[in-house]
This record gives C-alpha cells, sequence and structure tokens, in this order.
C-alpha cells in the first residue's frame, strides 16, 4: 500500500512555495484547487525556421495522457531537448509517466533532465532545478519500495519453486542471494533519493516538495518522528496541501493511531477528490477497517476499485473482506463469493505478480484446496542431509 500512497504523493507534487498572501488568502495559492489530473502535455515547436515568429509560436505538439504509453522515453527526451523545452515541461512529461503507472520512464526522464541539463547545462530558473531535483528524489523513493515489495514476493515464490523443483538448498541459496540483491538495490535507490534532496536543498532550503521528500524518506526507514516533522512544516508552511496531507496519514497509521489517519485520508479526499485518486481511498478503507468499521472499510475499497480497475490493493481489500465471515456450510451464497473473490485476487496477480499480499492469499486458497496424493514420496535434500516426506 505504501507504494500507492507514494504515486499518489507524486500525482500531487505541485508543491510551489505559497505566494506571500497565501496565508490570509488562501484562494490565491493554486495549492488549494483539486483539478483533472489527466492532462496533456503541450511543447512549443521552437525549431522552425519562419519568417513570421508569430505563426511559428503558435505551434506546438500535444500529447494526451492515452498516448503516453506508446512513446518511449528516448522519443520524449529528443521531443523536449531539440524544442529546447523549458525545465517545467520535463516535470509535466514526467508526472504524465508517473500517472500512467510507467515510474521507470518517470524517472528516466528526470535523471537525464538532472545531469544532462541542470548539472553540465546549468539549465533553467532556479525554481525549476530544485522542482526537478525534488521530483527526481521521490521518484527513486517509489522505485525503492517497489523494489521492497517485490523482495517480499520473491521470497514466497522462492520458497514454492525450491519445494516444488526439489532443488532443496540451491532453492534456498537462490532465494537469499535474491534477498541480498534486492536489499542492495533498495539501499541503492535510497540514497540516490538522498542525493538529489540534497541537491535541491543547496538550491533552495525552504522549497516544500523537499519536506515532502525527506518525510517520505524517513518514513520508508521506519523514522516516524522525523517523516512527522517534515510534513508538518509542509502543512503550517503551505496550507492544507495533498502530499503533506497523505504524508502525514501514512505517518498516524504506521503508529497505529488509526484515528488520526482516517480524518487525515478523508480531509485529502474532501479538499482533492480527483488528485487524491484510489490510494487515498485503500488508506481510508485499511484506517476503517481497523478501527472496526467493516462496511465504510468495504466502501472505501470499492470506491477505489471504480476509480481505477487495476488497483491490486483494492482488489485485494474487496476480496478479504468479502469472504472473512462465508461460512462454506451455512453461507447460502457461499460459493459465489469465494468464486468472486479469487477471481479477484487472480486478476490482481496478472497485474501485478511481485505483489507480496496477492502471493500469500493466492497461496491460502490453492493450500485450502490441497487434496494429498497418497502412495508419492517426496525428497528434500540439502548438503548431506535429506528430508522423505509421503502423502
Amino acid at each position: 500500500i505504501f507504494v500507492s500512497r507514494e504515486k499518489s504523493i507524486m500525482v500531487g507534487m505541485d508543491v510551489d512555495p505559497p505566494a506571500a498572501e497565501s496565508s490570509s488568502h488562501p484562494s490565491s495559492s493554486n495549492l488549494h484547487q483539486d483539478e483533472d489530473i489527466a492532462k496533456s502535455l503541450c511543447v512549443p515547436i521552437r525549431s522552425i525556421t519562419s519568417s513570421s515568429s508569430s505563426s511559428s509560436s503558435n505551434e506546438f505538439v500535444e500529447i494526451f495522457p492515452e498516448e503516453v504509453a506508446s512513446i518511449t522515453t528516448d522519443q520524449l527526451i529528443s521531443l523536449l531537448k531539440d524544442e529546447k523545452a523549458p525545465l517545467s515541461l520535463w516535470t509535466e512529461a514526467a508526472l504524465l509517466y508517473m500517472q500512467n503507472k510507467s515510474e521507470r520512464e518517470s524517472i528516466t526522464l528526470l535523471s537525464y533532465a538532472c545531469s544532462d541539463l541542470i548539472d553540465k547545462l546549468k539549465f533553467g530558473s532556479s525554481s525549476e532545478r530544485v522542482r526537478v531535483h525534488a521530483a527526481t528524489g521521490i521518484g527513486y523513493l517509489t522505485q525503492a519500495n517497489k523494489s521492497g515489495a517485490l523482495l517480499t514476493a520473491g521470497s514466497l515464490g522462492g520458497g514454492a519453486g525450491a519445494v516444488g523443483g526439489g532443488d532443496g538448498g540451491g532453492g534456498f541459496d537462490h532465494h537469499m542471494a535474491q534477498q541480498r540483491a534486492a536489499s542492495d538495490k533498495n539501499e541503492e535507490l535510497r540514497l540516490l533519493a538522498e542525493k538529489h534532496f540534497t541537491s535541491a536543498t543547496k538550491i533552495d532550503q525552504i522549497f516544500p516538495m523537499i519536506w515532502v521528500g525527506r518525510g517520505m524518506l524517513n518514513l520508508t526507514i521506519e523514522r516516524l518522528e522525523q517523516a512527522k516533522f517534515f510534513f508538518e512544516t509542509t502543512l503550517n508552511t503551505c496550507g492544507q496541501v495533498l502530499p503533506a496531507l497523505l504524508g502525514m496519514a501514512s505517518v498516524y497509521y504506521k503508529m497505529e493511531n488509526y484515528v488520526q489517519s482516517l480524518e487525515m485520508y478523508k480531509k485529502a479526499i474532501t479538499l482533492f477528490p480527483n488528485k487524491s485518486g484510489a490510494p487515498a481511498r485503500v488508506g481510508l478503507g485499511l484506517a476503517s477497517y481497523k478501527l472496526g468499521q467493516v462496511d465504510r472499510a468495504k466502501a472505501a475499497f470499492q470506491r477505489a476499485h471504480d476509480i481505477d480497475c487495476d488497483n491490486v490493493e483494492a482488489m485485494v481489500g474487496i476480496a478479504v473482506l468479502d469472504t472473512a465471515h462465508l461460512d462454506e456450510k451455512l453461507s447460502k451464497d457461499y460459493r459465489t463469493k469465494s468464486e468472486n473473490a479469487i477471481r479477484l485476487i487472480s486478476m490482481a496477480n496478472m497485474i501485478d505478480h511481485s505483489n507480496a499480499m496477492v502471493q500469500n492469499h493466492l497461496a491460502n486458497y490453492y493450500f485450502k484446496k490441497w487434496t494429498p496424493v497418497s502412495a508419492v514420496t517426496v525428497n528434500v535434500e540439502k548438503n548431506n542431509d535429506v528430508i522423505k516426506g509421503s502423502g
């Protein structure tokens, strides 16, 4: 779930320093507006030589959200570079990739902007440069937590493969090697995130997006008080902005303060019904479930699924709560609800086969359906030890 929250935080990453009068006139700041997040990307064409500068300035390339999946990062980088697009368009393009669930492409775009435009050419204004560095750091954090989820799921898949394949110790050793590799990769991504936050701080120490990023970084490594400090600082400085609200909701959830977590999710959804998206509804559902509000949790998961039919956490939440109190002998609709639950979990597995929660529920289902086969002997060997079992 935390990966999904980070995506939602990055979708709301337009955290600008508020205007001087914003504290007394909140409406003057665009931080409190909830606009449709699915906006197209318009890149003005500057490379065409024309006798009329006015006609040339009106030409642009427009990329719609549904088209971004078919555009490679090399193509988009070439377009932005050739047309000398401002850094603000690079962040908009990266955001378009992020909204399309193409996190790797988003980071590739931002990393290029940092290394080739900012570091080498000193391109863009200071506010644009700090925004790109902060967004890149948040992107790396998203990948780090996704790597952590893959590590957990890999342990489930690796264990099953070791027994099923009959290689015993070889499967265990392979699993441990995967764990170490994933852990190293996770740490590397966090260090890259910290590097970009540091670069952003050197440009502008009080840019709110850096506070959000550092809050997320501390949250991933369980430094909850530090994370809370950065998110609260953002809220006190900028007002009720989506990234800080979602961050505080996550902090309270990890602190097991589910009442405050629920309040933060409710506030984020009320103020930003579009931008908060499915992940905020999933968070609200989890907090509601922890407080024993099962019906509200079900409704929240269903709403998240309605908003994003590919949201894995929402699918699992619906499946688990629908079957939580079913009795195979007493429930009339046991078969129907069970089949619907396994269908949802199977679909979730197709969407994200690295999700540990999905793998766990699938394993539980198939274990329950498992029937011992008689007269079958299985040998598991490791070094000189042999374990025999029979059905």
